[in-house]
This record gives C-alpha cells, structure tokens and sequence, in this order.
C-alpha cells in the first residue's frame, strides 16, 4: 500500500459456477451466537472422564460459532485423550482446515478413515483436501463415499452434487438436498438453499447448453490497463463490443452491471448470494445467464453464469481467471499485458504451488518470517494484513489509519476495522518486503464464507513487482521477479 494513495476498489468475489453453493451462514448472527460459547480453558475438568461425545460436541459448537482456536483446543484435548476416536479426530480436521492447516488437517481426516472406515465425515474431510490441490477425480471419490455412508446428510449431496459428470445426475442430487434441507434444517443456511434453487433455475433455462464452454481457447495477448491500482480489460459481452472489465484474480465468476444486463438482454433469473472483503461478508443480485464472452480474436466463451451488481467504480463487471483454467495466464501488470497460452512447460520464475480454496488461489507468504495462506488478487488496490494475522504475529501492531484517503471498498461494503501496520516484513516469491504502512482489517466474513482462513490479501502495489503466470493444471503460480534477468 503507498501512503497517501486512495485505495479505493479491494474486490474479491467467493462465486464458483462450478461451485454455485459456496456461501457463508449469516455472519451478524454468527458474531452475536460466538460471544456465548464458554471459554476453552478448564475443557477437561469440564467434561465428563468418560464422555467422548460431549467434549467432540463442544468443539464442533465452538467451530460452528466461528471460534475456530477454541475449537482447535477443545477437539485436540479429546485426541489427546481418546487418539483413536474417528469423530474427534474429524473435529481436529475441521477446526485445523478453518484456521487454514491443510497439511495438518489432511492427517486428522486420514487417520479417521484409518480408525473408521465407515466414518461419512472422515471421507469427506479427505475429499475437502484433495479437492484444494486440483485432484478433483480423487476428491469426488471421496465425496461419493461420504454421500452413500451419510445419504441423508444435506451438506454431503450439495458438494457431491458439483462433481458428477452428467448434469440430469447432478440435478437430481440437487433436488434431494433441498428435499433434505427444507424438511431437516441440518445445519444448511437459508442462503445456501436459496442458491440452490437459483442454481437449478439457471441449469432449467440453460436447457441443453453447456455451461461456461470454450468454444475457441487460442494463445491470446490483451492489452491491461491499471488505474488507481486497479487492473482493467476489455472484452465483448453477448454481442455487445468494448466493454470495460476489471480482471480479478481474487474472483471465482463473473458479475455484470444492471445497466449491461439490460443492453444485452439478459433475463433475471433468481437471487444469487456472493462473499466478498467487505464487512457484511456478502452482497444479493440476480443471477443471469451470459449468452457469449470474447477476449480478443483469440477466446471466446458460452452460456457464462454471471450476478448482477453495481460496480464499483466504470467497469462494467469483473472476471475471474478460473474460467479459462485450461489455459496458462500470465499477468503483466507494468508490461500492460494479460496473456493466455497453453498450459505447462517450464517458464522462468520461481514456482510457487497454490490451493485452491473455495476457487481462491492461495499461496503461502511469510509476515514476520510466519508461513500464512495468501490470496493472489489482481482486483485488490491494496495488500491487506489480515486482523487475524496480525493477532498471531508476535509484536505486530497495527494502529487506526484515519490519515488514509478514501475508503477500502469490497464485496459486502468497505472493510471493516480498518488500520494500519507500524512495523514488519512481508515476503513472497523470495522477495521481502517491508510491512510498514500496510493496510490491515477485518477478513472475517470472507474467511467464514471460504471455511478457511485468509491472512493476506495480496493485491496490486506487491503483485506488479512480479510478472506472474497461473496454471491451474499444475496448480502453481510462477513469479517472475522483474529485477531478475530477462524481466524488462
């Protein structure tokens, strides 16, 4: 962040039309339910010697309140005490996977399954995992196994449902969830049922047509223009030529203004919930079916789910990367470039692995020399320091920041609890940078809304010290120091 600059666009959209369920529960009332958790201290005095059940139980009421360290506490003090109860176990995966442990979750849900085979829970947790490191085969496996031991748990068919392969199964799986869900409740969010059925209504209007299809994926180089930090692309849009896009590597889809939904004669479906940064958490606009996308001569997208919103700014909507996965993206933000070619081979850089996380791209960055999970987003003016990670970096501070200019804008209004850090050290792709200065806030409701935590937000002022590629096929993000040889 540069003094004195006006930050103001940090957009990150949580949207998978892939995933279109990918939403958080009402994050007023998380808030207001988490200052009635009990305190973690004292967990095994006060459950029962023998009861299992109860303490596995408070942790997940801990987790469900969004008190993922107290969670951790309470589910770790169980395996300490029962190590070969399957259920404690998957809590621990639970609790890890929310505060962003991936590695450590993966063994907790693993060695459930070895304790239990049979443990639905278990089967999934292991799917969650796979599914950030692009082995979605391997993932609906385990998705599969998770529905068929626990067929009437409604969360299990809502994500196996994104995984099969022909969609009349899809649908129907779909259709027995909200079954499920609006008789049973099982924990599901009005929000998450509500996209459901908007789902079901766009795949109903869709028909036979292929959703977000690459009729031409060709090598293609566009021109990129970055003002006031933010990274802008032109594209044509259901016939309508030249129209203005904010390219954001922190958003999973595509949104669309009101005013470009109705030139281009797109028809309201039904209302679609996204998350985002800002402090509500999230934003409602009707979900529309995008009849063609072009880039260049070169890219030419089909029936492309999209929700309407009011930009922020001129754009006319925002685009995210996921949608040409099968290409190579390279981004050029001082070059001024955005380019798209074949997947794989080696570029020179260095080669960072991702995870995918709620479709974000997530690699790891280091403040104060501690590994967190960071977001790689072009959308964002500012790289933002997380609240959370500025509470687990030891002698970090950060102080209220009234002399920044404007406002720090995202999906779901400004960010909330906004400051600045005094002190430290950001490092990425081998650079260290200095922390000084840097924005910081509240990433709650985005991190509840992905399940897992993001302690970064890395956006424009750090990302165009780097030329940058994504390939989704091997999941890395290859940084390009420009102070490197050959970086010009």
């Amino acid at each position: 962040m540069r003094r004195g600059r006006d930050a103001s666009i940090a957009v990150a959209l949580a949207w998978v039309c892939s995933a279109p369920l990918f939403l958080s529960a009402d994050p007023a009332g998380a808030a207001e339910n988490s200052t009635q958790a009990p305190p973690a201290q004292g967990i095994a005095a006060q459950a029962e010697p023998d009861d299992r059940t109860k303490m596995v139980a408070a942790a997940r009421a801990l987790l469900k309140d969004d008190l993922f360290e107290d969670a951790l506490d309470r589910a770790g003090a169980a395996v300490e005490r029962w190590p070969d109860d399957a259920d404690a176990r998957v809590v621990k995966g639970d609790a890890l996977y929310r505060r962003g442990d991936f590695d450590e979750a993966e063994s907790e849900y693993r060695l459930a399954v070895a304790l239990d085979p049979n443990c639905a829970a278990g089967h999934f947790g292991v799917g969650r995992i796979l599914r950030t490191l692009g082995k979605y085969g391997e993932a609906a496996e385990s998705f599969h196994t998770a529905a068929a031991l626990d067929p009437n748990t409604p969360r299990h068919l809502r994500v196996l449902s994104n995984h099969l392969a022909k969609r009349e199964d899809s649908i129907a799986m779909l259709h027995r969830y909200l079954d499920l869900a609006r008789r049973y409740g099982s924990g599901e969010s009005a929000d998450a049922i509500r996209n459901t059925e908007a789902w079901l209504a766009l795949l109903a209007a869709a028909g036979d047509k292929p959703i977000s299809h690459m009729e031409k994926g060709e090598p293609t180089e566009l021109p990129l223009r970055v003002d006031r930090n933010q990274t802008y692309i032109r594209m044509t849009v259901s016939g309508v030529k030249d129209q203005r896009f904010v390219f954001d590597t922190g958003a999973t889809g595509v949104t669309v203004s009101p005013r470009l939904a109705r030139k281009a004669g797109m028809r309201p479906i039904r209302p679609f919930t996204i998350a985002g940064t800002g402090a509500s958490g999230q934003e409602t606009g009707d979900l529309v079916l995008v009849d063609s996308i072009a880039l260049g001569d070169g890219i030419v997208l089909r029936n492309v789910p999209a929700t309407m919103r009011e930009p922020a700014g001129p754009e006319e909507g925002l685009i995210g990367p996921s949608l040409f996965s099968a290409m190579a993206i390279t981004i050029d933000m001082k070059g001024r470039t955005l380019s798209f070619d074949p997947p794989g081979g080696q570029r020179p850089g260095r080669v960072e692995p991702f995870r995918n996380v709620g479709g974000e791209i997530l690699v790891r960055a280091k403040v104060n020399g501690i590994p967190f999970n960071a977001m790689v987003d072009s959308g964002s003016a500012s790289t933002i320091i997380g609240r959370t990670t500025v509470s687990r970096v030891p002698e970090m501070q950060a102080a209220p920041g009234q002399w920044f200019l404007g406002t720090t804008v995202g999906v779901g209004g400004p960010l909330a609890e906004r400051r600045v850090v005094i002190a430290g050290t950001l490092s990425l792709a081998g650079r260290v940078f200095p922390a000084d200065g840097l924005l910081s806030g509240s990433l709650d409701g985005f991190s509840r809304a992905m399940e897992s935590e993001v302690y970064v937000i890395l956006g424009v002022p750090h990302l165009d010290d780097f030329i940058f590629t994504i390939d989704y096929r091997a999941m890395t993000v290859t940084f390009l120091d420009r102070a490197e040889k050959g970086a010009k």
